[in-house]
């Protein structure tokens, strides 16, 4: 009982310990990581934009117009 008062007084100190224990990427990792990130944003970006020209296209293909 008494640890989890001690916890609730300082949680400052708690947030310290498990930022020590996280392992952080390095510059190259993070580079990576956004380069990743950036071309999955494209590539979705470009399937949508696709998407949406052919199901224009059928749309206005039943439509008549």
């Amino acid at each position: 009982m008494a640890v989890q008062a001690k916890k609730k007084n300082n949680p400052f100190k708690a947030i310290k310990m498990e930022l020590k224990k996280v392992s952080w990427p390095n510059r190259k990792e993070v580079t990576q990581y956004t380069a990743v990130v950036f071309s999955m944003c494209v590539a979705v970006g470009a399937l949508i934009a696709a998407s949406d020209a052919a199901f224009s296209f059928l749309f206005r293909a039943i439509i008549g117009n």
